[in-house]
């Protein structure tokens, strides 16, 4: 095993390749430029991040947004792997499982009619007419299930054509089935790992009405505090992956030391697929690359955010300004957003600013000013 300093230079060597790349930014607000040693140096700095990713010994995570989407990336290689984990979802939960899986697509591209743009995941079609959606989020995100709705929404009407009829539409309807893997609770109140959300009559019990949509939010810090049963598909299925993903091993290493899970294995092909492709995922330089630098750039964009908002909650207090006159508030408002790097989420900029009492136009007004500096 390489010692601190042998992780620190290969860290700075391997920064310096995405950077040359185009797959991390080499600059950052607290101090510009910043050389890939310079990034390297900070990275290590921090408590949640390990250098030891770019060593050779260093597994890729299964539930990382990039290894999710390379895991499942085409029907031939992964289409059993999504209907088994999906339909595992659904049998946990009573609901009618899905079709055949005829076609997948990872990283899919929706715009609204707005042309805010956003990306799922991996993206599956069925021989019933189902779509199926598969999201993997490992830091939290309060509007998870809002998401998923807009998500659901774009799939469900995406299909109806221009000029058509009212019954058209409804024929044309496809069954939209979303599962989350979220590595974080929603809210301290709601204590079960797996939550449905579905179309219901709103009495107690409440009532369903419809299947046209369901999300399936897959709590793992609380699936972590049950005992698994053996005989439960997705239980089977969440314990390897995250027992790969909290251990930094390969699902076939965590499947081959528990009799449960290889017996899994054994009987289900698409779980089977899935341990098999996570190896081959994790073998293959050009996707331990985007893993690599998936998890920097997640880093830096989650330690730039965090500065950021300390960094302008310091200044209004020290200037006593956040409830002062107009010109101020302003001042204070483009400060927080002249130093979000770019790409940041301005939204939980906003949000800060909000907290410190600076009303929502100036809010508008300071962030639009910004855009327009940075051209």
């Amino acid at each position: 095993m390489p010692d601190s300093k042998s992780y620190l230079n290969l860290l700075i060597k391997r920064v310096n390749d995405l950077i040359e790349l185009g797959l991390v930014d080499p600059l950052l607000p607290e101090n510009r430029p910043f050389a890939a040693e310079n990034i390297a140096r900070f990275l290590a700095s921090l408590d949640n991040f390990d250098p030891r990713i770019v060593t050779p010994e260093h597994v890729p995570s299964p539930l990382a947004d990039t290894v999710v989407t390379a895991m499942f990336k085409n029907s031939d290689a992964a289409g059993l792997g999504m209907e088994s984990l999906v339909n595992a979802a659904l049998a946990d939960s009573e609901s009618e499982l899905i079709g055949k899986v005829t076609h997948l697509q990872s990283q899919h591209v929706h715009s609204n009619v707005g042309q805010k743009s956003w990306r799922t995941d991996v993206e599956a079609e069925t021989d019933k007419r189902e779509v199926v959606i598969l999201e993997s989020q490992l830091t939290k995100f309060a509007k998870t299930s809002k998401r998923s709705l807009i998500y659901c929404q774009t799939r469900l009407t995406d299909r109806t054509l221009p000029g058509g009829t009212l019954d058209q539409a409804l024929a044309d309807l496809p069954r939209v089935v979303m599962v989350n893997l979220l590595d974080f609770k929603l809210t301290p109140a709601r204590q079960y790992f797996h939550e449905v959300l579905k179309p219901c009559l709103c009495k107690a019990p409440p009532e369903p009405l419809d299947d046209v949509f369901e999300v399936h939010h897959l709590l793992l810090p609380l699936f972590e505090q049950i005992e698994p049963d053996p005989d439960n598909p997705l239980h089977c299925w969440l314990t390897a992956l995250l027992r790969a993903h909290r251990s930094n091993k390969l699902m076939g290493e965590v499947v081959d030391k528990d009799p449960i899970l290889k017996k899994f294995r054994g009987a289900d092909k698409g779980f089977a697929q899935i341990v098999d492709r996570h190896y081959t995922v994790a073998s293959n330089p050009e996707e331990r690359m985007r893993y690599e630098s998936w998890m920097i750039e997640r880093t830096l964009n989650q330690e730039n955010i965090r500065a950021l908002v300390n960094e302008g909650k310091a200044i209004a207090k020290a200037e006593g300004k956040a409830e002062g006159k107009a010109e101020n508030q302003l001042e204070i408002a483009m400060a927080f957003f002249r130093r979000a790097q770019p790409g940041a989420d301005l939204s939980a900029v906003a949000r800060e600013l909000k907290s410190l009492n600076i009303p929502e136009d100036i809010i508008r007004s300071a962030r639009e000013r910004a855009s327009a500096e940075r051209g």
